[in-house]
């Protein structure tokens, strides 16, 4: 489903409102946003163990991928050495930096810190790192745009915007119908994540797809 397909139902559910195309479709994606930044985040939101770019130093630190929502809470942060993959223990800044004692050669802890993920102790140079984590889809910018949302949950958008501009087109009847469906569609996702993670059969969005 595109934008304009998404927007096109919104309308029709409104009541066929006219003049209201710009005002629904700025509505959808404020409702991209808003869901994204929920706690119960869908299977199709996770990148995973995707190489991370280049390490910097001073300290030693990596940025944060462009996507980056937040941390997916079974993820790790790995690196590869004599081709088997370690795991770095998430701390705070201030326990992390403290905990990089000498007995550790290689990383042992990071931190996520503003904009970067930093690394304790400091790797040695050229090591190869990779990262799971939760990332947004891509900003519907044009009507024939799409992304997973509108591909594998479009009720979830559609009733969210809703949601917003019935009360703008005097089209309050419609919001239980709207909320009613925004719920039945927000459980089912929820159900179908669970249930791709539990069993392995999430299918990862690497980034820069």
């Amino acid at each position: 489903m595109t934008l304009d397909e998404a927007v096109t139902v919104v309308i029709r559910r409104l009541g066929n409102r006219v003049g209201i195309e710009s005002q629904v479709a700025e509505a959808i994606r404020l409702s991209q946003i808003e869901v994204e930044q929920g706690t119960d985040k869908p299977w199709f939101l996770l990148r995973e163990r995707v190489p991370v770019q280049k390490v910097k130093n001073e300290p030693a630190r990596i940025e944060l991928p462009e996507d980056f929502l937040s941390d997916w809470e079974d993820g790790l942060l790995e690196f590869l050495d004599e081709d088997k993959w370690w795991a770095l223990e998430k701390k705070d800044f201030r326990s992390a930096s403290a905990a990089q004692a000498t007995l550790f050669p290689a990383p042992a802890f990071y931190s996520l810190l503003n904009s970067s993920i930093l690394l304790f102790p400091e790797p040695e140079p050229g090591m190869t790192f990779r990262w799971s984590y939760w990332g947004h889809e891509p900003q519907l910018t044009d009507g024939n745009s799409t992304n997973n949302w509108l591909t594998f949950a479009p009720e979830i958008l559609i009733s969210m915007a809703g949601l917003k501009e019935a009360p703008y087109v005097e089209a309050e009847a419609k919001l239980a119908a709207f909320q009613a469906t925004l719920q039945t569609a927000l459980q089912a996702l929820k159900i179908q994540t669970q249930h791709r993670i539990e069993s392995g059969q999430v299918r990862f969005m690497e980034y820069g797809q």
